[in-house]
């Protein structure tokens, strides 16, 4: 799915430069800029056609998230590009400072999470020195310090630089006869944020997985945090209780499989017709999607994986990867979603019975 919007785009975007290439070599003068920017606007209509057809079939809530976040970034791009034709074909005669007003509201909502980081970063620093169990339950779920302080850094930095730039700029075009800014005055900063933007890129790279996997066990020490004042026996019961319900809970009878490693609960009105099934086996019947293969194991890479993890639906180990995952109380491997529940999958199930 990523991949063919991609493509889409890329197509659009060339279009879209060979429109304007066309326009500056005068062989369309008489073309309209906002005439120019239909394959710009083109992009938020292949997104969103995707959001509803292939993105819905999957129904996958991260998924879904992801592409919206997508849409309403393209959006705001597609709103600049609208407002700055409308000044160039002398539709408008505002300022550019007024023109600029979508790239604004991504700049204000950075400027609101710096200030609300500065506030919230030196009582969370200050609690670090303090004994960990006499912190307060509602400051003690923050993430951590250091998570706040690249958070605070990244937001100021940026915020910073793209305003000067936006300023700039806009003064920059607003002055065409005698300008008093030079071109040097509105780059500097775009090249500042670029470099710290593509620094960033590198280190998540490099090593987001092994802060994503830090953020990931803060998160379960914050949940174990509450049998600190209870006994170890207790504690060592709660999580005998836990794990318990996890690996032998009541499993559901079936899974509708949506994807190569992604299943689901069966909704209210679908039936399947599997009254043979056996109550007691240790295993869940699959049915649904019938095109892809079994994935190999993300934990281990040598056995196939054979446990769907439950609620996400992701099927991404082995059994023996998933009971180690779950007795270590981790989240899931690959969306790191708290494990309510893992099943077994059926190797003889069949994928032709589903009826709605």
């Amino acid at each position: 799915i990523v991949a063919r919007k991609t493509i889409y785009n890329c197509f659009l975007r060339l279009v879209f430069l060979g429109l304007i290439m066309t326009k500056v070599s005068g062989a369309l003068p008489d073309l309209s800029i906002r005439l120019m920017t239909i394959p710009v606007w083109l992009q938020l209509f292949v997104l969103l056609f995707m959001l509803h057809t292939s993105v819905k079939r999957l129904q996958d809530p991260t998924s879904t998230r992801a592409f919206k976040k997508q849409s309403a970034a393209i959006e705001l791009h597609l709103l600049a590009s609208l407002f700055i034709s409308m000044k160039l074909d002398g539709a408008i005669s505002w300022p550019w400072v007024g023109v600029f007003w979508p790239l604004w509201v991504p700049v204000a909502v950075l400027v609101i999470v710096a200030l609300v980081l500065s506030c919230v970063l030196p009582c969370t620093l200050l609690l670090v020195l303090c004994n960990q169990q006499r912190r307060p339950v509602a400051l003690r779920s923050c993430a951590p310090p250091t998570l706040l302080l690249v958070t605070w850094t990244g937001c100021t930095f940026t915020s910073v630089c793209a305003f000067f730039f936006l300023l700039r700029l806009a003064q920059f075009l607003d002055e065409t006869k005698n300008p008093k800014v030079l071109p040097w005055d509105f780059t500097a900063p775009l090249f500042m944020m670029v470099l710290y933007l593509a620094l960033m890129e590198m280190y998540l790279h490099f090593f987001g997985q092994s802060a994503v996997r830090r953020l990931a066990q803060h998160q379960q020490h914050l949940q174990e945090a509450g049998s600190h004042d209870v006994s170890s026996a207790e504690a060592e019961r709660l999580s005998q209780v836990h794990i318990e319900s996890v690996m032998n809970g009541a499993k559901p009878r079936v899974l509708v499989r949506v994807g190569d490693d992604l299943y689901r609960r069966p909704k209210e009105g679908e039936e399947f017709g599997l009254e043979d099934t056996d109550p007691d086996s240790p295993y869940v019947r699959v049915v649904g999607y019938e095109e892809g293969t079994r994935q190999p194991c993300i934990v281990c890479w040598d056995r196939d994986s054979e446990t769907v993890l439950l609620e996400c639906g992701h099927a991404c180990c082995c059994f023996d990867c998933a009971r180690k995952v779950i007795l270590g109380r981790q989240p899931c491997p690959m969306c790191r979603s708290p494990i309510v529940q893992c099943v077994l999958i059926d190797p003889s199930s069949q994928s032709d019975c589903i009826q709605k």
